[in-house]
């Protein structure tokens, strides 16, 4: 399709998506960073992220975007758009496939997507917002060599990196679920003062008590259900009038206490965010120990 907007792929990019199309059968997800300037979009990375992947199917939940938080950094906040595979199968775009794109999209003024097969090559989708929401879908691209894209970039790179990125915390302070891609699930932003009073008003709801238990209060009977089935809990306790659910026995294992604590809290603001649903989520949370966190027990009281 012919449009306003330019695509370039970088070389080496295009390479390693059409080795994964033509030597691996299952599908696969990255997330695509780049740059945006004006009417050209340059591809330049791929981030993958822990997956449970098949013939016809990628699932990932929060705590593999948290992981790919922490082994990309700031690169993450580079990113725009979502690339996978269909492999033996046509390119196309599956129920799944809109869904995904309708949350990911969310409010950013521009989203790019990729989807490849061994048969049909890449094809390109634009989703815009502004100035009007529209969907461009078979966008022609070009594949950028290493020259062409050090020439195409120059300008583009030179400006970002004279502006400062806003920092707002280290790895630790983002938490350990989905809260850390903000209300809009997927912008890498500082958080707004809303979402910041959420936080705070989860975090006083989620305690570590008694060096034995870890209580979560003012919540919902449906609330408290989920939060056993989705992290596979056995020892619970639910005070009706309190509304509050008590999950035990911790004694002598504050460390994976504290963990499912932050964990817990990041996913009752997810909640929040109306996130829940929107990556295809494998409800699977196992290693609470594989996170570093800070141990100080009156930091959870």
């Amino acid at each position: 399709m012919e449009s306003i907007f330019k695509v370039y792929i970088n070389e080496n990019i295009s390479k390693r998506i059409n080795w994964l199309v033509n030597n691996y059968k299952n599908e696969i997800g990255a997330f695509l960073t780049g740059e945006i300037k004006d009417n050209k979009i340059y591809v330049d990375g791929l981030l993958f992220y822990e997956q449970e992947v098949s013939i016809g199917e990628v699932d990932a939940d929060g705590k593999a975007l948290v992981k790919m938080r922490g082994e990309y950094g700031d690169e993450c906040e580079r990113i725009i758009g979502h690339f996978h595979s269909h492999n033996i199968m046509r390119a196309f775009w599956s129920a799944t496939d809109e869904e995904f794109i309708k949350q990911f999209s969310g409010r950013r003024d521009l989203t790019l997507f990729i989807v490849a097969s061994a048969s049909d090559g890449m094809l390109i989708r634009l989703e815009l917002n502004k100035p009007l929401k529209i969907g461009l879908d078979g966008v022609n691209y070009e594949i950028l060599t290493e020259d062409d894209l050090t020439q195409e970039m120059k300008g583009v790179i030179g400006k970002y990196c004279k502006e400062r990125v806003v920092k707002w915390g280290d790895y630790g302070n983002w938490g350990n679920g989905r809260s850390i891609w903000n209300n809009n699930i997927y912008d890498y932003k500082k958080p707004s003062k809303k979402n910041n009073k959420k936080i705070t008003e989860v975090n006083k709801n989620v305690i570590y008590k008694n060096n034995n238990c870890v209580e979560v209060r003012n919540i919902d009977f449906e609330t408290a259900q989920a939060i056993i089935n989705d992290f596979k809990l056995e020892i619970t306790f639910w005070q009706d009038e309190k509304d509050t659910l008590i999950i035990k026995d911790f004694e002598n294992q504050k460390e994976y206490a504290l963990v499912l604590l932050k964990d817990i809290r990041d996913y009752l603001v997810m909640i929040e965010n109306n996130y829940y649903d929107s990556f295809n989520i494998n409800n699977d949370i196992e290693n609470y120990n594989s996170f570093n966190i800070n141990n100080d027990e009156e930091d959870y009281i």
